[in-house]
């Protein structure tokens, strides 16, 4: 009787193209095989410290949505911008601040920011931290271009986090799912009103 000729695994799939695949994260850090380093825009004036990877959304697929992954030095921030598409932004390490519209949260791994359309937006890493604030960034495929969207021109937003960081958190409120947060008084910075919200 013939014997069968045993089975071989096929390769692992390329990364290029509109197939099925992993990309894999590297034990080592928060770097995937294959995709490469990137700046985080061509202008450094109103950002600092941010680079980003292209996870999903370049390199073939037909998704809908692209996910990006950003990480923040301490110290750094992204663009202070709004635009009219929405995206979400999941805190994969450290910890950082997440401004949107009026409020500001302290942000961790497992939170997940909805970041509505047209709210002026930007992302810090307090300047303190121990580590990077790095987070994936789930983005509509087809979206228009931001517009940069500063407090004044006195008060940049890179100047927002060390003037927060004097805030007086006080009190405490259940939000609408239970989850516990600190709220600071209201703080006024550059002619604007922010809340500042902590777990």
């Amino acid at each position: 009787m013939r014997k069968k000729p045993a089975l071989k695994a096929p390769p692992p799939p390329p990364l290029e193209g509109n197939h099925s695949k992993v990309i894999r994260k590297s034990a080592a850090g928060f770097e995937w095989a294959g995709v490469a380093l990137e700046a985080y825009k061509a202008d450094t004036a109103a950002w600092k410290g941010i680079t980003r990877r292209e996870l999903i959304g370049k390199r073939g697929e037909t998704t809908r949505f692209h996910v990006r992954y950003f990480e923040i030095a301490p110290g750094g921030n992204s663009t202070l911008e709004k635009h009219e598409h929405e995206h979400v932004v999941v805190p994969m390490r450290g910890v950082g601040e997440a401004q949107a519209g009026c409020y500001i949260w302290t942000v961790g791994v497992g939170d997940v920011v909805y970041v509505a359309p047209s709210d002026p937006h930007q992302f810090r890493c307090p300047a303190d931290a121990k580590e990077p604030f790095g987070f994936l960034c789930i983005v509509n495929s087809e979206r228009d271009k931001p517009t940069a969207s500063a407090t004044s021109a006195s008060d940049p937003p890179r100047a927002l986090p060390g003037a927060l960081s004097t805030a007086k958190r006080g009190r405490t409120r259940t939000g609408a799912s239970g989850y516990h947060e600190r709220a600071s008084d209201v703080v006024r910075l550059g002619g604007r009103t922010f809340v500042i919200i902590a777990p």
